[in-house]
């Protein structure tokens, strides 16, 4: 099935760059560096001839996009509230990201250099200072918006697996201990359609945080992950977090074009 697919996967050791230093709970001694930190690729697969369709009715991934972009995409799915929290913000950014660049708007004003001195925070190092920010808003304020995603319970059991698998131990990235990829993963609860990605945050533990360091992408020239929560393809997201041995708390978010649960 990979070859007949279209993948994409954010890079879990840059990430934990944008996560960590920029909006978590770390110190600066704790920061980490691209070389000091597993660097995972990005696989690409792509069908040539035709495109699964990414309708899935029973996940209905092509909902209202005019929906309220506050309210629950989950709450028919067994999610914590953080992992519910990290949807939904996905959701608001992804319908409105002109308003969402205000989020970001006043956090510049925090900068010192490329310290980060939120009030109350323990001041966190980051790897491009405020110009990474400002890169993010102006993106923001130029990008079309997208479709709200719609929860899935096979994707959010797929993510769960890579968190219980990884958290105990402190790994980091993409592949399980079994040698599993994303897309393994999700195989396990479902078929997935047309795209599919995955996001890990490590260290930020509010669903706004999450997002936030995703969108800003300190640290990663590409900004993938920010790609991917933009991406009008993607219609479902899985979301799992929990313990992690070093950083405390990490989050899996999947994202695919459709997704049929077994």
């Amino acid at each position: 099935m990979l070859p007949t697919k279209f993948l994409l996967i954010g890079s879990a050791s840059i990430l934990i760059m944008a996560g960590v230093n920029l909006l978590g709970q770390h110190s600066v001694q704790r920061s980490l560096t691209v070389e000091d930190s597993i660097q995972p690729g990005r696989e690409v697969r792509e069908q040539p001839t035709r495109l699964v369709p990414g309708s899935n009715p029973g996940s209905n991934p092509g909902s209202n996009p005019g929906s309220n972009p506050g309210s629950n995409p989950a709450s028919n799915i067994n999610l914590s509230a953080l992992e519910q929290a990290i949807i939904q913000e996905t959701n608001i950014a992804r319908m409105n990201p002109q308003a969402y660049a205000a989020k970001l708007e006043n956090l510049t004003k925090y900068f010192q250099g490329d310290l980060l001195t939120i009030p109350g925070r323990i001041p966190l190092k980051t790897q491009e200072g405020v110009s990474a920010v400002n890169e993010a808003i102006s993106y923001l304020k130029s990008v079309s918006p997208a479709s709200p995603l719609t929860a899935s319970s096979g994707m959010s059991k797929a993510a769960a697996d890579h968190v219980q698998d990884q958290g105990p131990g402190g790994q980091l990235g993409h592949t399980g201990s079994d040698g599993s990829q994303p897309w393994d993963r999700l195989e396990r609860y479902g078929e997935w359609k047309q795209v599919v990605a995955e996001n890990i945050s490590y260290g930020p533990n509010t669903g706004e945080d999450v997002v936030m360091a995703l969108i800003i992408d300190d640290g990663v020239p590409d900004r993938g992950h920010r790609d991917n929560i933009f991406k009008p393809e993607f219609q479902v997201t899985g979301a799992a977090c929990g313990e992690h041995r070093e950083y405390r708390i990490m989050c899996v978010i999947t994202y695919a074009g459709g997704y049929e649960e077994k």
